[in-house]
């Protein structure tokens, strides 16, 4: 079978999302395709943590805990990540 170019290199996603419940569920089906790098609950977390982590994917609940809706995804230090997903 034709491989038709698609890499096998798993892109590296961090999620932020202060319910654990739907920060797990975001896991669970993240995770069969993609690498989970972690799971931070709150702004602060995410702040500090995203430097570290170096995702290449960000998922974020802009309603959690320390993310003000009217705060940048712009000021998540993350040099390798292509894409922020914002969600409420």
């Amino acid at each position: 079978m034709e491989d038709l170019g698609r890499s096998t290199i798993r892109r590296r996603v961090l999620i932020a999302d202060d319910h654990c419940i739907v920060a797990e569920g975001i896991r669970s089906v993240l995770e069969k395709r993609y690498d989970v790098v972690g799971i931070v609950g709150d702004g602060r977390e995410l702040l500090i943590e995203a430097p570290m982590l170096n995702p290449d994917v960000i998922v974020v609940d802009i309603g959690m805990l320390f993310f003000e809706r009217s705060r940048r995804c712009g000021e998540v230090e993350a040099p390798a990540a292509q894409c922020v997903v914002r969600f409420a």
